[in-house]
């Protein structure tokens, strides 16, 4: 249910309780995520509903402030909490990623605490927090709209009706994190910690925004090694059982590379990071073979050119990328970015930016 508080019905009014009912009753798909730069909200429903779900979205944006209660924000609080035990206490990777952010960012900086912050953070939430937060952040100024599918004609209507009226805001000046190029005062920092599952080794480095230079060749990179390149650079010594992961979640300023290597009980952590440190040596000396960049390359924008099947992703993209842009047809452009990436770009981007003094490691053994 979403009531409409502080709109003036005689030019917010939605559509009547029947309609609205019927559209709750026909989504297909409605949740919300929050990652390091935006909150998304999403819906699934019938085209004939359009009306209804704009009108939804832009009480949302524009009409939310003031309207929670001490109850409400009390069970969200809860949901928050539980999700935190969920995803960073009972998860053991979910909580050595924490440590990990926490060692490579210092306190000052956004990305210190991950998305859901510390019980006690979670517990002071008030509302007049969330009010604060809402009116800075919840503005048409910082938001973007983006439909996809069967529109029917009468869409540009509608979102005049429900969207024109909501006021102007400044854009928060907290919109984008600062630049962060290498770690405070330089030098490995690792931290030994004791968590669930099996020993590993779990590094982090600050790397360039997205588009910036190296952001592409990482992304390249770290795709080659999942797909076997890790293994065959590690050599025979390498247990079969062991398993390695690297991604690097990009973002319009500061992007964060993560590589994990997991090892089979009584794995030394320390030997496993040594392991990551000799194959990325091996990669920035250029060992790294041509048809596997290749197969890389070819890989990650074939994997972008499909993801807009699905009407959600798609709507993501074009969201990002108009965030990121202004400009929400960049697809080709970020496939191009990929396709373009050489051999000596990969090592040069490993030789840079995947060094031990911009990086953080969290070693993990059994409890």
């Amino acid at each position: 249910a979403c009531t409409n508080s502080g709109a003036d019905p005689g030019t917010h009014a939605g559509p009547d309780a029947r309609q609205a009912a019927r559209a709750a009753a026909f989504i297909h798909h409605d949740n919300a995520e929050t990652d390091l730069h935006t909150s998304e909200y999403y819906t699934l429903a019938p085209k004939d509903d359009l009306a209804t779900i704009l009108w939804l979205e832009s009480d949302r944006l524009g009409f939310l402030r003031g309207s929670a209660g001490a109850g409400a924000l009390a069970r969200v609080k809860a949901i928050v909490a539980q999700e935190r035990r969920q995803r960073r206490e009972t998860d053991p990777r979910g909580a050595r990623v924490e440590r990990l952010f926490a060692r490579l960012f210092p306190p000052a900086h956004p990305y210190h605490d991950t998305v859901i912050g510390p019980h006690d953070a979670i517990a002071a939430v008030t509302l007049r927090d969330v009010d604060a937060f809402l009116a800075a952040h919840y503005t048409p100024d910082n938001a973007t709209l983006t439909l996809v599918g069967d529109l029917p004609p009468d869409t540009r209507a509608h979102i005049d009706r429900y969207f024109a009226d909501l006021p102007p805001a400044p854009v928060p000046p907290d919109r984008h994190a600062p630049m962060l190029p290498r770690l405070p005062g330089g030098g490995l920092q690792r931290e030994r910690v004791s968590t669930g599952g099996p020993p590993s080794a779990l590094c982090g480095w600050a790397t360039p925004g997205l588009h910036a230079d190296g952001d592409a060749a990482l992304d390249v990179l770290f795709a080659a090694l999942r797909a076997g390149a890790f293994r065959r650079l590690a050599g025979p010594d390498l247990p079969r059982v062991a398993a390695f992961d690297a991604e690097q979640f990009s973002q319009p300023q500061q992007s964060v590379a993560v590589a994990e290597l997991i090892g089979p009980p009584g794995s030394d952590p320390a030997e496993l990071l040594a392991t990551i440190d000799r194959v990325l040596a091996r990669v920035a000396a250029g060992e790294l073979q041509e048809p596997e960049i290749l197969r890389a390359r070819l890989r990650l924008a074939h994997r972008l050119r499909v993801a807009p099947q699905d009407l959600v992703t798609r709507a993501g993209m074009l969201s990002g990328y108009a965030a990121a842009f202004a400009d929400p047809d960049h697809l080709e452009q970020d496939a191009a970015q990929w396709l373009a990436v050489t051999p000596a770009d990969v090592a040069a981007a490993a030789r840079s930016l995947l060094t031990a003094t911009r990086r953080a490691a969290v070693l993990a053994t059994p409890p």
